[in-house]
């Protein structure tokens, strides 16, 4: 299930990731040139993952961000064209 989208950045505002690693910079702007469905995932202590295509990308994003992250859950941060990211209170 998509989340619905927040308005904690705009979607090219690459300066707004939680996760600022090289790494995951360079995987965020690569998923800014996939085309939809396409969904990032990110963890706020590390980690990031993305998925396009297929059947469930959301999840394969999930399960990449998952498989990178020392600690922590990995959240949605965007899907598609929207930021369905909420950090942590």
């Amino acid at each position: 299930e998509v989340p619905p989208p927040t308005n904690f950045a705009a979607i090219d505002a690459v300066e707004r990731l939680p996760d600022q690693s090289a790494a995951a910079l360079k995987g965020y702007r690569a998923f800014q040139g996939h085309a939809f469905p396409r969904a990032f995932a990110v963890n706020a202590q590390g980690g990031w993952g993305s998925g396009r295509g297929g059947e469930d990308p959301l999840a394969r994003a999930m399960e990449s961000c998952t498989k990178k992250s020392e600690t922590g859950a990995c959240h949605l941060y965007a899907v598609d064209d929207k930021i369905v990211w909420k950090p942590s209170p």
